[in-house]
């Protein structure tokens, strides 16, 4: 595989995870929480400031099913970090 074929597949692989990223802010937000408080929230679980059971009582009943999304928006925030690094002129 080329360096080329290889910044392709890494953009593809960033476009289809923004995508992800955007399903599941808008599924969080229809739950309850703005795009703000969810861009807040999962910016400060992901630095260690709170913790996912900080968020329980924002999100309940839905707790358990909101939990799954928030920590799913953190692994792919850190894989969009990982691409960016890889091709520096993703890095908008």
């Amino acid at each position: 595989m080329t360096d080329n074929d290889r910044k392709v597949e890494l953009m593809n692989e960033r476009a289809e995870i923004k995508r992800e990223k955007c399903y599941l802010r808008k599924e969080i937000r229809d739950a309850g929480l703005s795009f703000q408080q969810n861009k807040q929230v999962t910016d400060l679980i992901r630095e260690g400031v709170m913790h996912l059971d900080s968020i329980r009582f924002a999100l309940y009943p839905t707790y358990e099913e909101m939990t799954t999304k928030v920590e799913r928006l953190i692994e792919i925030d850190a894989r969009i970090e990982e691409i960016e690094d890889a091709v520096p002129e993703l890095k908008a």
